[in-house]
């Protein structure tokens, strides 16, 4: 079955039931699936003898949505618990999340699911396969962002070590998206001018920016690198909205690192400089760190004086982009 068809298809906890899953079966308890090679390696070759293969995709797939669910209602849990008293576990899939913005998109992220245990545990039973391969991880992965996020987000392989690929990469946008298709969930244009950012396998390169044409201080699109966003001010209004759909969404997470490029943006009248100044106050909310680039000196006093701290700024994008990933770099935590 190909990718697509199974996208297209909501598994459904009546699929589980009819297979003999319902909700406490064990397999939908296991953490071993994820853990253990020779444990997940003797369940493929028993869906593959037991199962068709359309069957057995679908089962993977259910099966990991199931887990993945589970997992992203511990983190909620967690985030909204006052209290000590609940002990959530930590992801048994680990996986490497940078969100990206992704033309027609509301939500996206690009990925890779490190330890590549499914695949690997595919490659003990089977030949190396003609597509990715990951079903299992891939609805873990699905479900875990659409709970978090509250959208029908679906993650595809796009590259898998079960097929002859490096490593196991996916990509992860709202489902209609994926297939083509009109969607209630996206909100376009999200972003004006937004492009499909580059994902975590780039990056802008050296402090010339000679290696990346988007780097051009006219672009009026927002880019992000993995954990370095890059958002034109050019429109004041528009780029505070971005910010603030981007803070509603949670699609900060993973981006440490902000440069605001103020090359083109005048600043002309105070309510420009406001929506600067609540612009910079959301950034730090993620958590994240401004850098300003093309900000006048006068505007730059006036910016520190009225955040009461100092931003880092610099004379051009092409520094502020590296001196962002440097920021980003020092900062580097585990999701």
């Amino acid at each position: 079955m190909s990718r697509h068809e199974l996208e297209a298809r909501k598994i459904s906890e009546d699929f589980l039931e009819d297979l003999g899953l319902g909700r406490d079966a064990p397999l939908l308890h296991e953490p071993k699936l994820f853990l253990e090679g020779a444990f997940l390696s003797a369940l493929l070759l028993e869906f593959d003898r037991d199962l068709s293969p359309e069957v057995a995709d679908q089962a993977l797939f259910a099966i990991g949505a199931a887990h993945g669910a589970r997992a992203a209602e511990g983190v909620l849990r967690q985030m909204i618990s006052e209290t000590t008293s609940i002990s959530v576990q930590p992801l048994v899939l680990p996986m490497v999340l940078n969100p990206i913005l992704c033309e027609g998109a509301a939500i996206g992220f690009e990925g890779a699911w490190p330890e590549t245990h499914e695949a690997r545990a595919r490659l003990a039973q089977f030949e190396s396969a003609s597509e990715p391969r990951c079903l299992l991880s891939a609805g873990y992965t699905s479900a875990w962002l659409s709970r978090l996020h509250n959208r029908d987000l679906m993650a595809i392989e796009v590259e898998c070590v079960a097929s002859g690929g490096s490593r196991c990469r996916f990509r992860a946008l709202e489902r209609e998206v994926h297939l083509g298709l009109p969607s209630d969930h996206t909100r376009a244009p999200l972003i004006p001018g937004a492009t499909e950012s580059i994902g975590m396998d780039a990056s802008p390169g050296d402090a010339t920016g000679s290696r990346h044409p988007t780097l051009d201080p006219a672009d009026e699109a927002v880019h992000v690198w993995g954990p370095v966003m890059v958002l034109p001010f050019r429109r004041a209004e528009e780029a505070k909205a971005t910010i603030q759909v981007l803070n509603e969404d949670g699609n900060a997470l993973g981006v440490r690192a902000v440069v605001v490029n103020l090359e083109h943006g005048l600043l002309a009248e105070e309510r420009e400089f406001e929506s600067l100044v609540q612009t910079l106050q959301i950034i730090d909310q993620w958590g994240a760190e401004a850098v300003l680039s093309g900000l006048s000196e006068p505007l730059s006093r006036r910016v520190d004086q009225t955040l009461l701290a100092p931003l880092l700024q610099r004379d051009n994008l092409p520094e502020a982009v590296a001196s962002a990933f440097q920021i980003a770099e020092a900062q580097r935590y585990p999701l």
